[in-house]
């Protein structure tokens, strides 16, 4: 009896140590997958109008008008500007206010698919949540999550 119990208790170690062997395996996987699905983007505001490069390794394309990735690709958005401006991504309630003459990063997953405007709140100072409200928008781009 008492070498039964050995030896069931031996089985259940090996399945449990399995499992985590599985796990570990899945999760390395997953973590190179998500490095390897990173959209950089470079974008310039000039005279409150957008400007952009790419790096050649990504899916995404860019124009004037849009930028478009895959679905959960792991996106960074690198922007510059030539003067105060309060950006924010719609449909993934992102804002990030950028300085004159500086550099801010908007980093997400692309989960949602669609067509979503980037509309700057105001340029100038930066602004405030009563600034948020009045409806002061200016359109400068769509950002588009295409489906694997």
């Amino acid at each position: 009896m008492r070498r039964l119990i050995i030896v069931g208790a031996f089985s259940a170690v090996r399945v449990w140590l399995l499992l985590v062997l599985l796990h570990l395996l899945v999760l390395r996987e997953a973590i190179a997958t998500e490095k390897s699905d990173v959209s950089r983007i470079e974008l310039w505001i000039e005279n409150r109008q957008v400007k952009g490069d790419l790096n050649e390794s990504s899916s995404q394309s860019v124009s004037l008008t849009k930028v478009a990735v895959r679905q959960d690709d792991w996106v960074e958005i690198y922007w510059h500007t030539d003067e105060t401006v309060s950006l924010h991504l719609h449909g993934y309630d992102i804002e990030q206010v950028i300085k004159a003459g500086g550099t801010a990063m908007m980093q997400f997953r692309a989960h949602a698919t669609g067509r979503f405007q980037i509309t700057a709140h105001r340029f100038g100072e930066p602004s405030t949540e009563e600034d948020h409200g009045s409806g002061h928008h200016t359109a400068l781009l769509y950002f588009e999550v295409h489906p694997h």
